[in-house]
């Protein structure tokens, strides 16, 4: 009987592994395709993002029977991670700090890019 619960402990623990993976592997995708859309479309995004909020508190206002800021915060909490960062170089007006820009060094053009990166 011990070695049977020690073998399911076992199976349990893989299962329970291998689903964190998969869901990181899941929010990883998530976040760069919101992030993307975000940098290239930024007012569809927060058009997007604030009727998903606005959908949120009618949620909870149906379900509480008033207005609640957590039902609109929880409904965009999804999209938090990836929209914040990339909407910050537009609420600060510097819209270019995510696009590559050409520069040019003798006789070839190069990318400079405002972040490192590792190859």
């Amino acid at each position: 009987l011990a070695d049977e619960c020690t073998q399911l402990a076992d199976l349990v623990a893989r299962a329970h592994s291998l689903y964190a993976e998969a869901e990181m592997r899941n929010t990883r995708i998530v976040n760069r395709a919101v992030r993307a859309f975000a940098v290239h479309h930024p007012v569809a995004t927060g058009i997007a993002v604030g009727t998903l909020a606005v959908a949120g508190g009618v949620y909870g206002w149906a379900t509480e029977g008033s207005f609640n800021w957590a039902y609109a915060s929880k409904a965009t909490a999804w999209a938090h991670e990836a929209s914040s960062p990339a909407s910050a170089p537009h609420a600060a007006g510097r819209v270019d700090a995510w696009r590559p820009s050409p520069t040019f060094r003798g006789s070839r053009s190069t990318t400079r890019r405002p972040w490192p990166h590792r190859s």
